[in-house]
């Protein structure tokens, strides 16, 4: 389910101390598969802990719509310019971020984005260092 190297990287995110949420267009079993496949879980368990999953059908609000991002920042208690969204959809999460006040990082493992107006990884291991001391 996880792309190669996400795991690890989440969990050196969390190690460093940043607060991490997951925001995902879902059918409402998000964060129960997460955690089934030890991903990541909301509390104890065999994935990274992150302190929210917020999942499209449970809240009621999709991506690109601004208030899902709302919702997750409102759960880590950060304004939106201090936090960092990273997905792997121009319209969805780059735009969406955007619109909610969110830097945002446009997850692009085969280099097919030609758009110049946002930051690009091709995995998440690549923008750890920079966001680890």
């Amino acid at each position: 389910m996880a792309r190669p190297g996400v795991v690890d990287a989440m969990r050196q995110l969390r190690d460093a101390g940043l607060a991490l949420a997951i925001v995902s267009n879902a059918e409402g079993t998000m964060e129960q598969a997460l955690a089934d496949h030890r991903i990541c879980q909301v509390g104890d368990g065999d994935g990274v802990t992150v302190e929210v999953v917020v999942d499209s059908a449970v809240v009621g609000v999709a991506k690109p719509d601004p208030e899902i991002f709302a919702i997750a920042l409102r759960e880590l208690g950060i304004a939106p310019d201090r936090a960092l969204h990273v997905g792997d959809s121009v319209y969805f999460d780059v735009e969406g971020a955007r619109a909610a006040g969110v830097h945002a990082v446009h997850l692009d493992p085969y280099g097919f984005c030609r758009s110049d107006d946002h930051p690009h990884v091709r995995d998440l291991a690549e923008l750890t260092p920079t966001l680890v001391p």
